[in-house]
């Protein structure tokens, strides 16, 4: 069965996610920032009055990072936690569009690729000559792993 897919890119490397994963895709606004956060999360953005913690994916999915700010999109993700459905945001450089896609057209991720993690790729995509990554979100915005991050992770600076 095929089902739609977000494409996007980061860097060089195109992703996608599952398009019922994506709430919506807003304009880039800064965060506002939180001295002391885990290193994985960016800050907390306003969408229409719901203050929401903005992820640093590409950080997450052990990029590295570039520092030039620029308006980026920025994705709305849902994950499924034990409480519920939370929503992040996550920054990308470009969004390609929407893509059909059917599991089975997907290869496993190589277990020798250190970056992004293999647990958090679903499968990979072969097609026009480039290779698209598709993303677990669940695992990517696990409540365990990003409390685990938030306890041992980096921390940003306090000023």
């Amino acid at each position: 069965m095929t089902l739609p897919y977000l494409r996007f890119r980061m860097g060089p490397q195109r992703y996608a996610l599952p398009l019922s994963r994506v709430r919506e895709l807003i304009e880039y606004h800064p965060p506002a920032l939180l001295p002391g956060a885990p290193r994985v999360l960016r800050g907390l953005i306003n969408v229409r009055g719901e203050p929401l913690p903005l992820v640093d994916l590409a950080w997450r999915l052990g990029m590295t990072l570039v520092t030039e700010v620029r308006k980026r999109p920025v994705l709305l993700l849902e994950a499924m936690w034990q409480r519920g459905p939370v929503c992040f945001g996550a920054e990308c450089d470009d969004v390609d569009g929407l893509i059909e896609l059917d599991e089975t057209q997907l290869s496993p991720p190589s277990p020798f690729a250190k970056v992004p993690p293999p647990e958090f790729v679903k499968g990979v995509l072969a097609e026009d000559d480039e290779i698209t990554l598709v993303l677990d979100v669940e695992r990517i915005l696990s409540e365990d792993d990003l409390l685990a991050t938030a306890l041992t992770g980096e921390a940003t600076p306090e000023s």
